[in-house]
């Protein structure tokens, strides 16, 4: 499947058999996505267990063409192992050793965050989609 956007760019996607109503699509459909991000970070108490859960779901549309929702909901525990205000950069280590490196957005959320602190981060991001027949 070919999508161009309002400015012309194309990209071809590859379609699954997860997309069972891909034959009702036709040439110069409107396809609308509209994609939400959250993030939320807490600081644990040392003595709490750290976690790592991860959830997904998906809808169909009811209307009578394709459409839908997909989620996601992850959340997990991480140890701060740096700081960095000046840029403003946050390293932590995850509870599978890794060390990932991000940079936040919003450099008042780091204030009082420290090397070694735990921080729960429940991530959650969704694609809504809808077809609209063209004009």
């Amino acid at each position: 499947m070919t999508l161009r956007n309002e400015k012309g760019e194309e990209d071809t996607y590859s379609v699954g058999p997860d997309f069972t109503r891909f034959s009702e699509l036709q040439v110069g459909d409107m396809v609308k996505m509209t994609y939400y991000e959250s993030l939320v970070l807490q600081i644990r108490n040392s003595g709490q267990p750290g976690r790592s859960t991860l959830d997904a779901a998906a809808t169909a549309g009811k209307g009578s063409l394709p459409g839908g929702t997909a989620a996601v909901l992850q959340q997990t525990t991480v140890t701060v192992k740096a700081i960095d205000l000046s840029v403003p950069l946050i390293t932590v280590s995850t509870s599978d050793g890794r060390t990932v490196t991000r940079k936040v957005e919003d450099r008042s959320k780091l204030e009082g965050v420290k090397a070694g602190d735990r921080i729960d981060i429940t991530y959650t991001s969704a694609l809504l989609t809808s077809v609209e027949r063209s004009k």
